[in-house]
Protein backbone atom coordinates (compact mmCIF):
# COMPACT_ATOMS: atom_id res chain seq x y z
CA UNK A 1 0.00 0.00 0.00
CA UNK A 2 1.21 3.50 -0.85
CA UNK A 3 2.46 5.10 2.38
CA UNK A 4 0.91 8.44 1.39
CA UNK A 5 -2.58 6.94 1.55
CA UNK A 6 -4.44 7.88 4.71
CA UNK A 7 -7.64 6.12 5.71
CA UNK A 8 -10.18 7.24 8.28
CA UNK A 9 -13.08 4.93 9.03
CA UNK A 10 -16.13 6.17 10.89
CA UNK A 11 -19.03 3.84 11.62
CA UNK A 12 -22.25 5.77 12.07
CA UNK A 13 -25.14 3.31 11.71
CA UNK A 14 -25.05 2.80 15.47
CA UNK A 15 -25.14 6.56 16.18
CA UNK A 16 -28.43 7.42 14.47
CA UNK A 17 -31.08 5.89 16.71
CA UNK A 18 -32.96 7.17 19.75
CA UNK A 19 -33.51 5.24 23.01
CA UNK A 20 -36.36 3.26 21.39
CA UNK A 21 -34.13 2.15 18.50
CA UNK A 22 -35.89 4.37 15.95
CA UNK A 23 -33.86 6.16 13.29
CA UNK A 24 -33.17 9.82 13.96
CA UNK A 25 -33.55 11.99 10.87
CA UNK A 26 -31.46 13.89 10.14
CA UNK A 27 -28.60 12.14 11.86
CA UNK A 28 -25.46 14.23 12.25
CA UNK A 29 -22.19 12.52 13.09
CA UNK A 30 -19.12 14.68 13.68
CA UNK A 31 -15.60 13.34 13.51
CA UNK A 32 -12.14 14.86 13.40
CA UNK A 33 -9.14 13.81 11.33
CA UNK A 34 -6.10 14.44 13.52
CA UNK A 35 -3.57 14.77 10.72
CA UNK A 36 -3.13 16.90 7.64
CA UNK A 37 -4.18 15.19 4.42
CA UNK A 38 -2.84 16.67 1.19
CA UNK A 39 -5.16 16.97 -1.79
CA UNK A 40 -6.58 15.31 -3.71
CA UNK A 41 -8.75 13.70 -1.05
CA UNK A 42 -11.04 10.86 -2.09
CA UNK A 43 -14.15 10.21 0.00
CA UNK A 44 -15.65 6.72 -0.01
CA UNK A 45 -18.45 5.06 1.90
CA UNK A 46 -19.18 1.40 2.43
CA UNK A 47 -22.40 -0.53 2.94
CA UNK A 48 -22.79 -3.87 4.66
CA UNK A 49 -25.70 -6.32 4.52
CA UNK A 50 -26.88 -4.73 1.28
CA UNK A 51 -27.55 -7.50 -1.21
CA UNK A 52 -27.72 -5.73 -4.55
CA UNK A 53 -26.62 -8.97 -6.21
CA UNK A 54 -29.79 -10.79 -5.11
CA UNK A 55 -31.72 -12.07 -8.15
CA UNK A 56 -34.91 -10.15 -7.33
CA UNK A 57 -32.93 -6.92 -7.04
CA UNK A 58 -31.01 -7.57 -10.25
CA UNK A 59 -34.08 -8.25 -12.40
CA UNK A 60 -36.22 -5.45 -10.93
CA UNK A 61 -35.36 -2.79 -13.53
CA UNK A 62 -36.15 -1.62 -17.04
CA UNK A 63 -32.96 -1.58 -19.13
CA UNK A 64 -34.39 0.73 -21.79
CA UNK A 65 -35.42 3.24 -19.14
CA UNK A 66 -31.94 3.08 -17.59
CA UNK A 67 -30.54 3.80 -21.06
CA UNK A 68 -32.43 7.10 -21.17
CA UNK A 69 -35.75 6.13 -22.76
CA UNK A 70 -38.88 7.82 -21.36
CA UNK A 71 -41.60 5.23 -20.69
CA UNK A 72 -45.14 5.26 -19.39
CA UNK A 73 -46.06 3.06 -16.43
CA UNK A 74 -47.77 0.61 -18.80
CA UNK A 75 -44.60 0.28 -20.91
CA UNK A 76 -42.22 -0.45 -18.03
CA UNK A 77 -40.84 -4.00 -17.91
CA UNK A 78 -39.66 -6.03 -14.92
CA UNK A 79 -40.00 -3.27 -12.32
CA UNK A 80 -41.87 -5.17 -9.60
CA UNK A 81 -42.53 -3.76 -6.98
CA UNK A 82 -41.77 -0.11 -7.98
CA UNK A 83 -43.59 1.19 -11.07
CA UNK A 84 -44.82 4.60 -9.87
CA UNK A 85 -43.24 7.26 -7.65
CA UNK A 86 -45.71 6.41 -4.90
CA UNK A 87 -44.39 2.83 -4.78
CA UNK A 88 -41.13 4.14 -3.31
CA UNK A 89 -43.08 4.96 -0.11
CA UNK A 90 -41.14 8.18 0.54
CA UNK A 91 -41.63 11.61 -1.02
CA UNK A 92 -39.54 12.16 -4.15
CA UNK A 93 -38.49 15.55 -5.46
CA UNK A 94 -37.42 16.97 -8.82
CA UNK A 95 -33.72 16.69 -9.61
CA UNK A 96 -31.94 19.52 -7.83
CA UNK A 97 -35.16 21.04 -6.43
CA UNK A 98 -36.11 19.78 -2.95
CA UNK A 99 -39.21 22.00 -2.97
CA UNK A 100 -40.81 20.42 -6.05
CA UNK A 101 -42.38 17.03 -5.24
CA UNK A 102 -42.78 14.54 -8.08
CA UNK A 103 -46.28 13.41 -9.03
CA UNK A 104 -46.93 10.16 -7.12
CA UNK A 105 -48.74 8.69 -10.15
CA UNK A 106 -45.88 9.30 -12.61
CA UNK A 107 -43.53 6.44 -13.55
CA UNK A 108 -40.67 5.94 -11.11
CA UNK A 109 -37.43 6.81 -12.86
CA UNK A 110 -35.62 4.58 -12.26
CA UNK A 111 -38.29 1.99 -11.67
CA UNK A 112 -37.70 -1.24 -9.76
CA UNK A 113 -35.99 -2.06 -6.50
CA UNK A 114 -33.08 0.23 -7.37
CA UNK A 115 -35.48 3.14 -6.84
CA UNK A 116 -36.35 1.87 -3.35
CA UNK A 117 -32.71 1.47 -2.38
CA UNK A 118 -31.46 4.89 -3.40
CA UNK A 119 -28.72 5.91 -0.99
CA UNK A 120 -29.67 9.28 0.51
CA UNK A 121 -26.95 9.91 3.09
CA UNK A 122 -25.28 13.30 2.71
CA UNK A 123 -21.74 14.24 3.66
CA UNK A 124 -20.13 17.58 4.35
CA UNK A 125 -16.47 18.08 5.08
CA UNK A 126 -14.92 21.09 6.79
CA UNK A 127 -11.32 22.19 7.08
CA UNK A 128 -9.61 23.04 10.39
CA UNK A 129 -11.05 26.57 10.24
CA UNK A 130 -14.60 25.24 9.90
CA UNK A 131 -14.91 26.21 6.23
CA UNK A 132 -16.89 23.81 4.04
CA UNK A 133 -14.76 21.85 1.58
CA UNK A 134 -16.36 21.58 -1.85
CA UNK A 135 -16.81 17.96 -2.88
CA UNK A 136 -16.94 17.29 -6.63
CA UNK A 137 -19.63 14.83 -7.70
CA UNK A 138 -18.94 14.62 -11.42
CA UNK A 139 -16.59 12.19 -13.07
CA UNK A 140 -17.24 9.51 -10.42
CA UNK A 141 -18.93 6.90 -12.65
CA UNK A 142 -17.07 4.34 -14.72
CA UNK A 143 -16.78 5.39 -18.38
CA UNK A 144 -18.34 2.10 -19.54
CA UNK A 145 -21.47 2.76 -17.46
CA UNK A 146 -21.81 6.33 -18.73
CA UNK A 147 -21.15 5.47 -22.38
CA UNK A 148 -22.94 2.14 -22.73
CA UNK A 149 -25.27 1.34 -19.88
CA UNK A 150 -26.89 4.24 -18.03
CA UNK A 151 -28.00 7.51 -19.59
CA UNK A 152 -30.08 10.41 -18.39
CA UNK A 153 -33.43 10.80 -20.08
CA UNK A 154 -33.73 13.81 -22.43
CA UNK A 155 -36.05 15.58 -19.97
CA UNK A 156 -34.37 14.21 -16.84
CA UNK A 157 -34.47 17.58 -15.10
CA UNK A 158 -38.27 17.15 -15.06
CA UNK A 159 -38.35 13.44 -14.16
Amino acid sequence: MDMSIKEVEVRYDNKCTNDEGELVNPCVVDFTVDETIESPVFFYYGLTNFYQNHRKYLISRDHEQLNGEIKSVDDLDDCEPVYRNRDVKTPLYAWGNPNEPLDPDDPANPCGLVAKSFFTDRYELEDAAGETITMLEDGIAWDADVENKFKRAPNSENV
